[in-house]
């Protein structure tokens, strides 16, 4: 994460986020791992038991608009406008489903494919 990053780089980054279609900007990662690529290195690192992955596998299969293709995202260091309609729409959805325990411990999985549901395109913070 940008730690030493000068108040003004800051304030520009948020101002292009308040500008922003959807309000939010963060990392894209440049792996082309695909999300169940992703769901079997958090079991291999045992970041999570392979029930709660299987369990997540089974449900995105039976989403009709899942695409195990959709872009990963780094959530180290995001940068959001808590006012924008989108990102409402995306971490409210987000917590609906994750805070029912029923899926994996891990969020980027379920952040991947909501993202690309809802059409969203995160401004790249790479700095």
């Amino acid at each position: 994460p940008p730690k030493d990053l000068k108040y003004a780089e800051w304030k520009g980054l948020v101002e292009k986020v308040l500008e922003s279609k959807d309000g939010i900007m963060q990392d894209r990662r440049p792996s082309k791992e695909t999300i169940f690529d992703e769901m079997h290195s958090i079991v291999a690192r045992d970041k999570d038991i392979a029930a709660n992955i299987d369990a997540s596998k089974k449900w995105f299969l039976e989403q009709k608009d899942f695409h195990n293709d959709a872009p990963g995202w780094w959530n180290m260091a995001l940068i959001m406008d808590p006012s924008n309609a989108r990102l409402q729409e995306l971490l409210t959805t987000l917590w609906a489903h994750y805070s029912q325990e029923l899926l994996s411990w891990r969020d980027q999985p379920l952040w991947r494919y909501l993202v690309d549901k809802l059409d969203m395109e995160p401004l790249d913070l790479r700095l």
